[in-house]
């Protein structure tokens, strides 16, 4: 499924340590009970953030189960830090389409083969795999489209979180955090 993903970069001058706080900082963590309540105003991206990665998500009401995460790695360069990844679905997605898919398609073949060995339509029930194969393709479609809306705010929040602040390069050892941009 590479095709499902979307190579994001964003450079900054800012040192990967303060990348990382800077984004722990604002996020929130979706599997804290106590931080999901927070809100969605507050905190419009959740995720978790490491000291040279992490993986953001836009908070929305609903739940969207194929939604695309951004995954980012941070890599210091003499600049400051750029910030490289991707949007792409989560590894529990790609792994449960791949099983859903391989049942699916075994049982469509099984279906071929009876159908070949007796040549009765009975074992031609070929509409329920089918019907799953491109169930599935349509709903996990969907849910990317759906997604795809967050993305440009994911980014964009991102970019704003990490613009270096007026005055800074002039003075390093006071750093200010902008507000964050409401969206």
């Amino acid at each position: 499924m590479p095709f499902y993903s979307t190579p994001v970069e964003i450079e900054t001058a800012l040192a990967v340590e303060e990348v990382s706080r800077r984004l722990s900082a604002a996020v929130t963590n979706p599997y804290n009970p106590l931080e999901f309540l927070r809100s969605r105003l507050e905190y419009p991206v959740a995720g978790r953030v490491g000291p040279n990665r992490c993986w953001l998500e836009y908070r929305t009401f609903y739940n969207n189960g194929f939604k695309r995460f951004l995954y980012l790695n941070f890599v210091p360069t003499e600049k400051g830090t750029l910030l490289r990844g991707q949007f792409a679905p989560s590894i529990f997605v790609k792994v449960f389409s791949a099983i859903w898919c391989l049942l699916a398609s075994l049982s469509l073949l099984t279906g071929f083969v009876e159908f070949g060995r007796t040549g009765r339509r009975e074992s031609l029930d070929l509409f329920s795999p089918l019907g799953m194969l491109l169930g599935y393709f349509a709903l996990f479609n969907f849910g990317i489209w759906l997604s795809s809306f967050s993305e440009a705010e994911v980014t964009a929040f991102v970019e704003g979180l990490l613009d270096e602040p007026e005055g800074v390069a002039a003075n390093r050892d006071e750093v200010v955090i902008r507000p964050r941009k409401r969206f």
